[in-house]
Protein backbone atom coordinates (compact mmCIF):
# COMPACT_ATOMS: atom_id res chain seq x y z
CA UNK A 1 0.00 0.00 0.00
CA UNK A 2 2.93 2.33 0.61
CA UNK A 3 4.19 1.74 -2.94
CA UNK A 4 0.69 2.29 -4.35
CA UNK A 5 0.20 5.61 -2.60
CA UNK A 6 3.68 6.77 -3.62
CA UNK A 7 2.65 5.91 -7.19
CA UNK A 8 -0.56 7.93 -6.81
CA UNK A 9 1.45 10.89 -5.50
CA UNK A 10 4.04 10.73 -8.30
CA UNK A 11 1.50 10.27 -11.11
CA UNK A 12 -0.69 13.13 -9.87
CA UNK A 13 2.37 15.39 -9.78
CA UNK A 14 3.32 14.31 -13.30
CA UNK A 15 -0.14 15.17 -14.62
CA UNK A 16 -0.07 18.56 -12.91
CA UNK A 17 3.30 19.39 -14.49
CA UNK A 18 2.25 17.97 -17.91
CA UNK A 19 5.17 15.50 -17.90
CA UNK A 20 3.12 12.72 -19.44
CA UNK A 21 6.14 10.53 -20.16
CA UNK A 22 6.60 10.32 -16.38
CA UNK A 23 3.03 9.03 -16.06
CA UNK A 24 3.87 6.23 -18.50
CA UNK A 25 7.17 5.34 -16.82
CA UNK A 26 5.70 5.33 -13.30
CA UNK A 27 2.76 3.12 -14.27
CA UNK A 28 4.91 0.80 -16.38
CA UNK A 29 7.53 0.33 -13.66
CA UNK A 30 4.89 -0.30 -11.02
CA UNK A 31 3.25 -2.97 -13.18
CA UNK A 32 6.50 -4.72 -14.12
CA UNK A 33 8.81 -4.28 -11.13
CA UNK A 34 6.49 -4.03 -8.14
CA UNK A 35 3.54 -6.12 -9.29
CA UNK A 36 4.60 -8.73 -11.86
CA UNK A 37 8.17 -9.39 -10.70
CA UNK A 38 7.41 -9.34 -6.99
CA UNK A 39 4.00 -8.87 -5.41
CA UNK A 40 1.86 -11.01 -7.72
CA UNK A 41 4.59 -13.64 -7.83
CA UNK A 42 4.69 -14.19 -4.07
CA UNK A 43 0.92 -13.77 -3.66
CA UNK A 44 -0.07 -16.77 -5.81
CA UNK A 45 0.30 -19.32 -3.02
CA UNK A 46 -1.96 -17.34 -0.70
CA UNK A 47 -4.63 -16.74 -3.34
CA UNK A 48 -4.63 -20.30 -4.69
CA UNK A 49 -4.25 -22.41 -1.55
CA UNK A 50 -5.55 -20.52 1.51
CA UNK A 51 -9.16 -20.86 2.64
CA UNK A 52 -11.51 -18.53 0.76
CA UNK A 53 -12.54 -16.89 4.04
CA UNK A 54 -9.06 -16.70 5.58
CA UNK A 55 -7.86 -13.33 6.85
CA UNK A 56 -4.67 -13.55 4.77
CA UNK A 57 -6.45 -14.27 1.49
CA UNK A 58 -9.15 -11.66 2.08
CA UNK A 59 -6.48 -9.05 2.92
CA UNK A 60 -4.65 -9.83 -0.33
CA UNK A 61 -7.88 -9.52 -2.32
CA UNK A 62 -8.63 -6.16 -0.70
CA UNK A 63 -5.17 -4.82 -1.59
CA UNK A 64 -5.47 -6.06 -5.18
CA UNK A 65 -8.85 -4.37 -5.51
CA UNK A 66 -7.42 -1.10 -4.17
CA UNK A 67 -4.56 -1.33 -6.69
CA UNK A 68 -6.92 -2.09 -9.58
CA UNK A 69 -9.27 0.79 -8.75
CA UNK A 70 -6.42 3.28 -8.35
CA UNK A 71 -4.45 2.23 -11.43
CA UNK A 72 -7.53 2.29 -13.66
CA UNK A 73 -8.23 5.88 -12.67
CA UNK A 74 -4.57 6.89 -12.96
CA UNK A 75 -4.29 5.60 -16.53
CA UNK A 76 -7.67 6.96 -17.68
CA UNK A 77 -6.43 10.32 -19.05
CA UNK A 78 -3.89 8.64 -21.36
CA UNK A 79 -5.43 5.18 -21.92
CA UNK A 80 -9.06 6.24 -22.04
CA UNK A 81 -10.73 3.34 -23.84
CA UNK A 82 -8.65 0.69 -22.04
CA UNK A 83 -9.34 2.23 -18.63
CA UNK A 84 -13.08 2.47 -19.22
CA UNK A 85 -13.25 -1.12 -20.49
CA UNK A 86 -11.44 -2.31 -17.36
CA UNK A 87 -13.84 -0.26 -15.24
CA UNK A 88 -16.85 -2.05 -16.74
CA UNK A 89 -15.49 -5.37 -15.44
CA UNK A 90 -14.88 -4.19 -11.86
CA UNK A 91 -17.63 -5.05 -9.41
CA UNK A 92 -19.22 -2.48 -7.10
CA UNK A 93 -17.64 0.62 -8.63
CA UNK A 94 -18.78 4.02 -7.31
CA UNK A 95 -19.78 5.21 -10.82
CA UNK A 96 -20.85 3.79 -14.19
CA UNK A 97 -17.74 5.14 -15.92
CA UNK A 98 -14.19 5.77 -14.77
CA UNK A 99 -14.59 9.30 -16.16
CA UNK A 100 -17.32 10.01 -13.62
CA UNK A 101 -14.90 9.49 -10.72
CA UNK A 102 -12.14 11.61 -9.22
CA UNK A 103 -8.45 10.87 -9.50
CA UNK A 104 -7.15 8.91 -6.49
CA UNK A 105 -5.54 10.97 -3.75
CA UNK A 106 -2.43 9.73 -1.91
CA UNK A 107 -3.07 8.86 1.73
CA UNK A 108 -0.04 9.82 3.79
CA UNK A 109 -0.86 7.33 6.54
CA UNK A 110 -0.01 4.52 4.12
CA UNK A 111 3.34 5.96 2.99
CA UNK A 112 6.18 4.56 5.09
CA UNK A 113 9.73 5.33 3.93
CA UNK A 114 11.33 3.03 6.52
CA UNK A 115 9.10 0.13 5.49
CA UNK A 116 9.93 0.71 1.82
CA UNK A 117 13.66 0.78 2.57
CA UNK A 118 13.35 -2.48 4.51
CA UNK A 119 11.49 -4.20 1.69
CA UNK A 120 13.98 -2.87 -0.86
CA UNK A 121 16.68 -4.77 1.06
CA UNK A 122 14.52 -7.90 1.18
CA UNK A 123 13.98 -7.69 -2.58
CA UNK A 124 17.74 -7.36 -3.09
CA UNK A 125 18.27 -10.54 -1.07
CA UNK A 126 15.50 -12.22 -3.08
CA UNK A 127 17.35 -11.31 -6.28
CA UNK A 128 20.43 -13.10 -4.95
CA UNK A 129 18.35 -16.14 -3.98
CA UNK A 130 16.87 -16.23 -7.49
CA UNK A 131 20.38 -16.23 -8.99
CA UNK A 132 21.36 -19.17 -6.78
CA UNK A 133 18.16 -21.04 -7.65
CA UNK A 134 18.64 -20.46 -11.36
CA UNK A 135 22.18 -21.85 -11.16
CA UNK A 136 20.96 -25.00 -9.40
CA UNK A 137 18.14 -25.31 -11.92
CA UNK A 138 20.63 -25.18 -14.79
CA UNK A 139 22.63 -27.92 -13.05
CA UNK A 140 19.45 -30.07 -12.86
CA UNK A 141 19.79 -30.12 -9.06
CA UNK A 142 16.21 -28.84 -8.77
CA UNK A 143 13.30 -28.45 -11.15
CA UNK A 144 11.08 -25.66 -9.89
CA UNK A 145 11.96 -23.49 -6.90
CA UNK A 146 9.54 -25.30 -4.55
CA UNK A 147 11.92 -28.27 -4.59
CA UNK A 148 14.50 -26.13 -2.78
CA UNK A 149 15.48 -25.33 0.77
CA UNK A 150 17.34 -22.02 1.12
CA UNK A 151 19.79 -20.89 3.78
CA UNK A 152 20.75 -17.22 3.69
CA UNK A 153 24.14 -16.68 5.32
CA UNK A 154 24.25 -13.04 6.43
CA UNK A 155 27.35 -11.78 8.21
CA UNK A 156 25.91 -8.29 8.55
CA UNK A 157 24.07 -8.27 11.88
CA UNK A 158 21.52 -5.62 10.91
CA UNK A 159 20.57 -7.43 7.70
CA UNK A 160 20.45 -10.80 9.46
CA UNK A 161 18.18 -9.55 12.24
CA UNK A 162 15.89 -7.90 9.71
CA UNK A 163 15.56 -11.15 7.75
CA UNK A 164 15.00 -13.13 10.95
CA UNK A 165 12.09 -10.81 11.69
CA UNK A 166 10.47 -12.13 8.51
CA UNK A 167 11.53 -15.76 9.03
CA UNK A 168 7.98 -17.13 8.77
CA UNK A 169 7.48 -15.32 5.46
CA UNK A 170 10.82 -16.12 3.80
CA UNK A 171 9.64 -19.33 2.05
CA UNK A 172 6.79 -17.31 0.49
CA UNK A 173 9.06 -14.39 -0.43
CA UNK A 174 11.63 -16.69 -2.05
CA UNK A 175 8.96 -19.10 -3.42
CA UNK A 176 10.68 -22.14 -1.91
CA UNK A 177 9.46 -24.85 0.44
CA UNK A 178 11.82 -24.01 3.30
CA UNK A 179 14.07 -21.05 4.10
CA UNK A 180 16.17 -19.88 7.00
CA UNK A 181 18.82 -17.36 8.02
CA UNK A 182 22.20 -18.17 9.51
CA UNK A 183 25.13 -16.23 10.92
CA UNK A 184 27.34 -19.31 10.56
CA UNK A 185 29.30 -20.55 7.59
CA UNK A 186 29.25 -19.41 4.00
CA UNK A 187 27.18 -20.59 1.06
CA UNK A 188 28.47 -21.52 -2.42
CA UNK A 189 26.67 -18.58 -4.04
CA UNK A 190 28.33 -15.37 -2.88
CA UNK A 191 26.68 -12.05 -3.59
CA UNK A 192 28.67 -9.51 -5.56
CA UNK A 193 26.34 -6.69 -4.53
CA UNK A 194 25.58 -7.36 -0.84
CA UNK A 195 28.71 -7.66 1.34
CA UNK A 196 28.82 -10.74 3.57
CA UNK A 197 25.79 -12.39 1.95
CA UNK A 198 25.89 -15.91 0.54
CA UNK A 199 23.28 -18.54 -0.30
CA UNK A 200 23.08 -22.31 0.13
CA UNK A 201 20.54 -24.25 -1.95
CA UNK A 202 19.59 -27.76 -0.80
CA UNK A 203 16.88 -30.25 -1.65
CA UNK A 204 13.76 -29.43 0.38
CA UNK A 205 12.81 -31.91 3.09
CA UNK A 206 9.59 -33.90 2.92
CA UNK A 207 7.26 -34.99 0.14
CA UNK A 208 5.47 -32.84 -2.42
CA UNK A 209 1.96 -31.72 -1.45
CA UNK A 210 -0.46 -32.52 -4.27
CA UNK A 211 -2.42 -29.32 -3.61
CA UNK A 212 0.11 -26.52 -2.99
CA UNK A 213 3.20 -28.29 -4.43
CA UNK A 214 5.31 -27.33 -1.42
CA UNK A 215 7.47 -30.06 0.07
CA UNK A 216 6.38 -30.67 3.65
CA UNK A 217 7.29 -33.17 6.34
CA UNK A 218 3.59 -33.42 7.16
CA UNK A 219 2.71 -34.95 3.76
CA UNK A 220 1.75 -38.58 4.34
CA UNK A 221 0.86 -38.06 8.00
CA UNK A 222 -2.70 -36.70 7.61
CA UNK A 223 -5.40 -39.32 8.17
CA UNK A 224 -7.74 -39.49 5.19
CA UNK A 225 -5.57 -37.12 3.12
CA UNK A 226 -2.17 -38.77 2.67
CA UNK A 227 -1.12 -36.71 -0.37
CA UNK A 228 -1.53 -33.19 1.05
CA UNK A 229 0.22 -31.20 3.77
CA UNK A 230 -1.15 -30.14 7.14
CA UNK A 231 -1.76 -26.56 6.00
CA UNK A 232 -3.78 -27.69 2.98
CA UNK A 233 -5.75 -30.21 5.04
CA UNK A 234 -6.94 -27.34 7.25
CA UNK A 235 -7.79 -25.24 4.18
CA UNK A 236 -10.06 -27.89 2.69
CA UNK A 237 -11.58 -29.09 5.97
Amino acid sequence: MSRLHMLIKDVNEAYESFTFHEVYHRLHNFCIVDMSNFYLDILKDRLYTFRADSKERRAAQWVLNEILMAMTRLMAPVLSFTADEIWQHIKDTPADSVFLTDMPVPRTEFIDDKLEARWAKIQSVRDEVNKALELKRSEKFIGNSLEAKITVHAQDKELREMLEGYSADLPTIFIVSQAGVSAEGEGPHKSEDIPGLSITVEQAEGEKCARCWNRRLSVGTIAGAPDICERCSKAVA
